[in-house]
């Protein structure tokens, strides 16, 4: 729906000889629709504005005024202010900017009802719209002798504004969510002569900003007390001198009342304008007397514990004792508790301050123990330090304060604390909530955002919302206990809140709640939002990332996930946070404040408590859960915080670092070394193409380690080179892509290694044993040695000291080890090919004398050629070249 964006709440003129009045636009920009709901003393001449502006209704003389209503659609952001001509004496203008109403038709309905005479309501006609989402504004204007007005008792309304000069001009917003009748109104008055009511609806256009859906929790157990036709003959006072002689050490008067105690003695006094609580209820004293307590008592019976209060007190006199004002609640057994505004700041007003108390709020004194259950009258007072008679308190509200609730808005004006602030004054109620500037929102009441029905939008995107201050520290109209002032959020499905770069903050415990019943299928969002003071309750299912929690009580994390959060100096004497089973508490930062423990895990079960920093803890963990097994997840590296625990095991589950070869060929045979340590990781045949192996960092390897890979490859009449590829070792894991090449020479010799049984390898004395009396060939040698090399002895030996340069040469690399043969049988053998074995560093390669005594003889001294035939390895060209010379023989001379 269209929606209030600004307003000028009170504009007037006193010249009693004034025609005309020109009151000025609030701030408005293109297409706004600006209104003026005026009021005209003595109303004898119609009421005209300037050119370009629009008259709603029509006009009548009502008693000694007159009303109208004038509007214009804003062509510019600067609109020239109107001038209002009509009868010469007072004006009263309230002035109202709605934003977002349908460009082509704004007004969707408009009724007035004309109120004749002396009254003290005034009714609202009932206008039926024919959109949804439509903005409602219930207007009066009329006259009122004595300058006091009333306020709308809806408080679900919001008091958009009012004027006084003779003439009372109101307006109030209501959010008419579905189209058809709006219904009637009430304008609850102090006391009217006569005036109109107005009744406008507005329009939303399409995808336009609408207000929020309001419902107080106020409950106003008095309210006005002496305004027109309330209580008057039925409200009794009493001077305070009739139920206390001193207070606060202080002496009570007992001058007699100059107003009468009963009946008429009830009056209405005026003062500065504090808002539509500028009225109240008085007993004057004829007191000359200083340093004496002034008071009065009215009867109220009723239950009060548990109960939040709020007074709206004033006094006659700028002549205030340092006490300020005073608030005295009796029991029926006479016993009483008085609460006190210590602020006097020698200032006189009708109801100016409000002061809110609870059970728990400070005392100024006492008799006996007040039974909260049983009140029997109430008191106000103050301590007069001037001679002056006819001097008195004044009070003009007492209501129990209870949770406010705000719901509704849309993407293109969510709900901010900015919004909510002129809800929560609502006219009746002074000092409810400040706010200051743009976007620095004070609130003494409860709030809660969503009703977890209707759909919510939530912004608190660059603005502060605070609590009071501590009582005694600047705020002595606060005095409400721990947690009695709470922010609740109560989510629907598709509801969407808002907390980023945000702060709230309270100087006392209170409680900030997600509220158990919300839906987790709402979007949040707190990134940045600092949370200050307060007692954490979260919601299982609802994240929260890169929120800062300072000095708060505690953290009631749930089983929700945090990460990237502040935690820092709670006030708490046990833990920080606490968490229950699936909790996951990431990347997180504790800063010990007065708590023990960082974290309290709760119960049994599973917990994510990777990366957090823990600064200043002796043992950052309290595992309370005295049964079972508590599972704490880590990061890589991570080191184990400590903990103490009332009897649950404790297992901390790391994620290991992976190392992994890929690329292998199947069925090869790895050797995974850590050289760092000299030590052998695995020794192991791989199945498929890639292997995999976790360990625990700081154990098997440490990051920064050297790992070396070595694979070796043989299958029947098939092989692979050995292949060996070193890499360093990180945080994470390492990782080796393999590239190993076909051995030529082991697959041109046909035979399968594994089937030789002429050789054994001798690793102690670095030996190639002829086991047999039986001769041998090279061909038979090699197939074996890569066979040998697959298994976990030769991988592990004698890797790398044998080479298969080409078919008819292998060599043994001496710097990687040197290897003799030995015949351990008496017998002499032979080799029975051509194929040369040699060792590189040119020695004789066969052991002299051998174990068993028998003689090798074996081809190694000098290099082999390998003769090929055909091609013989010469170009296409130098082939054709040499088979023709036999032909050409005769041009070669046969004797020289």
């Amino acid at each position: 729906m269209a929606y209030v964006f600004s307003k000028i709440s009170s504009q007037s003129d006193t010249g009693a000889t004034d025609t005309t009045f020109t009151p000025s636009n609030p701030v408005h920009a293109v297409d706004d629709i600006i209104i003026h709901i005026i009021a005209n003393d003595l109303g004898n001449v119609t009421i005209t504005a300037s050119a370009g502006w629009t008259e709603l209704g029509t006009q009548s003389r009502q008693s000694n005024n007159r009303g109208a209503v004038f509007y214009k659609k804003a062509t510019s952001a600067s609109e020239a202010d109107p001038t209002f001509t009509g009868d010469a004496d007072g004006w009263a203008v309230v002035s109202v900017v709605v934003r977002d109403a349908d460009p082509t038709t704004p007004i969707d309905g408009f009724a007035q009802n004309d109120i004749a005479g002396a009254t003290k309501t005034a009714t609202c006609s009932a206008i039926t719209t024919t959109a949804d989402d439509c903005l409602i504004l219930r207007c009066f204007s009329g006259w009122d002798v004595t300058n006091v007005y009333g306020y709308a008792p809806d408080l679900n309304n919001k008091c958009v504004g009012f004027a006084v000069e003779n003439m009372t001009t109101q307006v109030n917003a209501y959010n008419q969510e579905t189209a058809g009748s709006s219904g009637t109104f009430d304008f609850d008055l102090s006391r009217s002569d006569g005036g109109r009511t107005y009744t406008i609806g507005f329009k939303n256009k399409t995808g336009g900003g609408i207000e929020p859906k309001f419902v107080s929790g106020m409950n106003i157990l008095e309210k006005r007390f002496g305004y027109y036709g309330v209580n008057a003959a039925t409200l009794v006072l009493a001077n305070l001198y009739d139920s206390i002689t001193t207070l606060a050490g202080i002496s009570v008067s007992s001058a007699i009342p100059i107003d009468p105690f009963a009946g008429g003695g009830v009056t209405t006094v005026a003062g500065p304008d504090f808002g539509l609580s500028a009225i109240g209820t008085r007993l004057r004293s004829s007191e000359t007397l200083s340093n004496v307590a002034i008071g009065f008592t009215f009867p109220y019976t009723g239950d009060l514990s548990g109960k939040k209060l709020l007074f709206n007190l004033g006094t006659s006199t700028s002549g205030i004792g340092s006490l300020g004002r005073i608030v005295i609640l009796f029991d029926s057994l006479g016993n009483y508790s008085a609460f006190n505004h210590p602020r006097s700041e020698g200032r006189a007003g009708a109801a100016a301050y409000p002061l809110f108390i609870d059970e728990s709020s400070p005392t100024i004194d006492t008799s006996g123990t007040l039974d909260w259950t049983d009140i029997s009258k109430i008191g106000v007072a103050f301590i007069k330090t001037n001679t002056a008679a006819n001097t008195s308190p004044i009070i003009s509200l007492f209501s129990t304060v209870d949770t406010m609730v705000f719901s509704g808005c849309n993407s293109a004006r969510p709900i901010t604390p900015a919004i909510i602030s002129p809800w929560l004054e609502n006219g009746i109620f002074f000092g409810v909530s400040n706010l200051q500037g743009s976007g620095q929102f004070l609130t003494r009441v409860p709030i809660q955002i969503g009703d977890g029905t209707k759909t919510t939008y939530f912004k608190a995107e660059a603005q502060s919302t605070e609590l009071p201050s501590l009582y005694g520290k600047g705020q002595f109209n606060w005095l409400l206990g721990d947690n009695s002032t709470d922010i609740i959020i109560k989510t629907s499905a598709s509801d969407d809140i808002d907390f980023s770069a945000s702060v709230f903050a309270t100087s006392s415990p209170q409680d900030f709640t997600i509220d158990a019943t919300s839906s987790t299928s709402a979007t949040f969002n707190f990134s940045g939002c600092s949370f200050v003071g307060w007692n954490v309750t979260w919601l299982t299912g609802v994240d929260c990332d890169s929120a800062s929690f300072i000095r708060c009580v505690n953290v009631d994390a749930k089983a929700a996930t945090f990460t990237n959060c502040v935690i820092k100096n709670s006030t708490s004497t046990t833990n920080a946070m606490k968490v229950n089973n699936g909790a996951s508490i990431t990347d997180c930062s504790f800063t010990k404040g007065d708590e023990t423990y960082a974290i309290n895990i709760q119960d049994a079960g599973s917990y994510d408590l990777s990366n957090n920093s823990y600064s200043g803890y002796t043992k950052p963990l309290y595992i309370s859960a005295t049964t079972g097994t508590v599972t704490i997840t880590l990061a890589f590296g991570e080191s184990q915080p400590t903990y103490d625990s009332d009897g649950a095991t404790v297992a901390f589950n790391q994620p290991q670092s992976v190392g992994s070869v890929t690329n292998i060929v199947a069925g090869s045979r790895i050797q995974v070394w850590n050289t760092t340590t000299a030590s052998e990781i695995a020794n192991e045949i791989v199945a498929g193409t890639t292997y995999t192996l976790n360990y625990d960092d700081g154990v098997e390897f440490t990051s920064g380690d050297t790992v070396r890979i070595r694979l070796t490859q043989q299958a029947t009449t098939t092989a692979y080179l050995e292949f060996q590829q070193s890499t360093t070792v990180a945080l994470a894991g390492w990782s080796v892509l393999a590239d190993q090449q076909a051995d030529t020479v082991y697959n041109g010799m046909g035979i399968d290694g594994s089937t030789v049984t002429k050789f054994s390898a001798d690793y102690i004395d670095n030996e190639i044993d002829l086991d047999v009396a039986s001769n041998f060939a090279m061909s038979e040698f090699y197939p074996w040695w890569v066979y040998n090399m697959t298994t976990e002895n030769g991988i592990r030996e004698f890797y790398g000291a044998i080479e298969a340069e080409d078919a008819a040469n292998i060599k043994n690399d001496t710097t990687v080890l040197g290897l003799h043969w030995d015949n351990t049988t008496a017998s002499n053998v032979y080799q029975t090919d051509n194929i040369r074995f040699y060792r590189s560093d040119g020695a004789y390669p066969v052991k002299d004398p051998t174990t068993g005594g028998g003689g090798i003889d074996i081809v190694w001294k000098n290099q082999i050629f390998i003769a090929e035939t055909t091609t013989s390895g010469l170009t296409a060209q130098e082939s054709a070249d040499l088979a023709i010379i036999k032909t050409r023989t005769g041009l070669i001379p046969a004797t020289v």
